[in-house]
């Protein structure tokens, strides 16, 4: 090979793996800019984020590839792992509930709420198990019973990061992600034999805690129950790496930290009153 042949074969060599390198999402961290805490949290824009049901979510996951090692990690788990799971987490946290009567869960309006963040993948389907349970005994004891989940979209931002592209990438622009809340079982709804299927295929994408306890909340004010109470199942700090980027590391902590919180133990897991 001649002396430019070689160097053209290296240079798009490299500029493959350049591109691969900025399409990786857990690509390494860039240099983050310097957190600006005098700049009152807000996301850049509103429309692209999605409401959508449990069943619609399977279609989010289709629409947008995940990261080749949560793939790989998903597809090792068969359908029939995945329900055996689920049936094992439901039956025995139905079993630790049992004869756990309680008055005082009359009059209330519950909203059961599930950090759906791809590190939540290997606990996932079992988490789904226990929140069905717990729905299942809330209902009988005569609370209101919301069952919900909260993720991004896709990975990288999507469009809303795209339209601060056609805005010049104004600096600090607050959140830059398309967020998605998915209702697995609804206020009003009649109690259902414990729902797998709407589980299946969950996208399990990145996690913006805070603007999440918001939607929650705005669910619960809507309710006429004189009791209210949030319950998050969370396994660590939101984050979203297209927020981080652009406005700091601290960003979306501190915006959560704003919710005050209750801590407490349920089924051994660590969840968050609010």
């Amino acid at each position: 090979m001649s002396g430019s042949g070689a160097f053209i074969g290296l240079a798009f060599i490299g500029l493959l793996a350049l591109l691969f390198w900025w399409s990786w999402p857990f690509r390494p961290k860039v240099k983050l800019p310097e957190d600006r805490p005098d700049i009152a949290y807000r996301p850049f824009t509103i429309r692209f984020d999605v409401e959508c049901r449990g069943d619609d979510a399977a279609k989010i996951v289709e629409d947008h590839a995940v990261s080749s090692e949560l793939t790989k990690f998903l597809k090792g788990i068969s359908t029939e792992q995945r329900e055996q799971m689920f049936s094992f987490a439901y039956n025995a946290s139905s079993k630790e509930l049992t004869g756990r009567a309680s008055g005082e869960l009359r009059d209330t309006a519950v909203l059961l709420l599930v950090d759906l963040s791809g590190s939540m993948a290997e606990q996932i389907f079992g988490i789904a198990g226990e929140i069905e349970a717990i729905r299942d005994h809330l209902s009988k004891q005569g609370s209101a019973v919301m069952v919900a989940g909260f993720t991004t979209v896709g990975w990288k931002g999507g469009q809303s990061r795209q339209e601060w592209h056609y805005a010049g990438r104004p600096a600090h622009p607050g959140r830059l992600c398309d967020l998605l809340h998915i209702i697995y079982h609804d206020f009003g709804e009649p109690s259902q034999s414990p729902q797998f299927e709407p589980w299946m295929h969950v996208p399990l994408f990145e996690n913006v805690d805070g603007e999440s306890l918001r939607w929650a909340k705005g669910k619960l004010l809507s309710r006429l129950e004189s009791k209210k109470l949030l319950i998050v199942v969370s396994d660590g700090a939101p984050v979203d790496d297209s927020t981080l980027q652009e406005n700091g590391p601290l960003i979306l902590e501190r915006d959560l930290r704003m919710v005050p919180l209750l801590t407490t133990a349920l089924f051994k897991r660590t969840v968050h009153l609010y």
